[in-house]
């Protein structure tokens, strides 16, 4: 039978999910609820643990089933006891999760996965086979040692800023700077995607670099400690106002900037590599990417999304799976 997830569970279901959200499985039965709502359902076998779901969704993002745009419900991890593979167990953890899904009014669940990861045929026949939509490629992510990226030719270019423009790392961003920014994410002048305030909670500030004029700041790359990449920095947001998109070479600026700021931190001795995310439908950030960053990695790969509308007709068989 598959039940929410109760506090005499967690250590024995910690191993089945990826270790990035093995802190959330306390969040998902505390009972002061955050922003931050975790949904976590585990199968059982005569009472053991032998499969987990874990979903979560923000309500500061407008996902919650209060929102009034179509609702999204994350999906974090399926996995199930490597003896209980390919018995239908992570089947019937998704339905149960489509299910309550449905119940608390979302219309619809997402994933977002790399083609890294070692299951990936079997994680895709299983979204197939549970009606989820065909997989859609979001980025190009490439791996790099810093060392190898500092001596990249182009980052012995004469690159200048104009006059009357500042190079900064984005921890001495000043107030009302952060909330014109957070204004402009609002209003979407600034792609959500590329907030410089995206994934926050893993942000170093130090090493992330802006370029202001003004009481205006125009570009930025911000840096990120990956949950999933141990020995990594993830450069999270890469980001030039399209009124600057000109030869100012603005983006090869805070680029280089970063990886030296990087490469000379302590940070460095525990996180040597950097990752690059380039989206798929960025034309020119992926020429630059093409051009000035994946000479010098040592591996590229690709990061996909999909997702799963809850429509009530695809509910009514579900009480009928969920028992093991």
């Amino acid at each position: 039978m598959i039940t929410p997830l109760g506090r005499e569970d967690i250590s024995a279901v910690s191993s089945l999910t990826f270790p990035a959200y093995r802190f959330l499985l306390e969040q998902a039965i505390a009972d002061n609820k955050s922003e931050e709502t975790v949904i976590a359902l585990v199968a059982r076998s005569a009472g053991t643990p032998v499969g987990l779901v874990l979903a979560r969704y923000s309500v500061t993002d407008g996902s919650s089933p209060d929102a009034e745009h179509p609702q999204q419900l994350a999906l974090l991890s399926v996995m199930t006891d490597l003896l209980w593979r390919r018995c239908g167990v992570a089947t019937s953890l998704l339905q149960a999760l489509k299910e309550e899904g449905w119940r608390l009014g979302f219309q619809r669940l997402k994933v977002g996965y790399t083609t890294k990861m070692e299951s990936l045929a079997a994680f895709e026949h299983l979204l197939a086979s549970t009606g989820w939509s065909a997989p859609q490629p979001s980025m190009h992510l490439s791996l790099f040692r810093v060392s190898d990226m500092q001596k990249a030719s182009w980052q012995g270019f004469a690159l200048s800023r104009p006059r009357g423009y500042e190079l900064f790392p984005l921890s001495e961003l000043r107030d009302e700077e952060s909330a014109r920014l957070k204004a402009g994410v609002a209003a979407g002048d600034i792609p959500e995607g590329l907030s410089p305030f995206a994934d926050e909670e893993y942000l170093v500030p130090e090493l992330s670099v802006g370029i202001r004029f003004g009481k205006d700041v125009v570009a930025w790359m911000t840096l990120i400690r990956s949950p999933f990449i141990s020995d990594a920095l993830c450069y999270r947001s890469f980001f030039v106002h399209p009124a600057m998109r000109t030869a100012n070479g603005f983006g090869a600026l805070v680029a280089r900037e970063a990886f030296y700021l990087h490469a000379a931190s302590h940070i460095r001795e525990e996180r040597p590599n950097g990752v690059f995310g380039t989206s798929c439908n960025a034309i020119k950030q992926l020429n630059f990417a093409r051009k000035r960053l994946f000479p010098y990695c040592h591996e590229i790969y690709e990061s996909r999304r999909t997702t799963l509308l809850l429509q009530k007709e695809a509910m009514k068989p579900m009480k009928e799976a969920i028992t093991l």
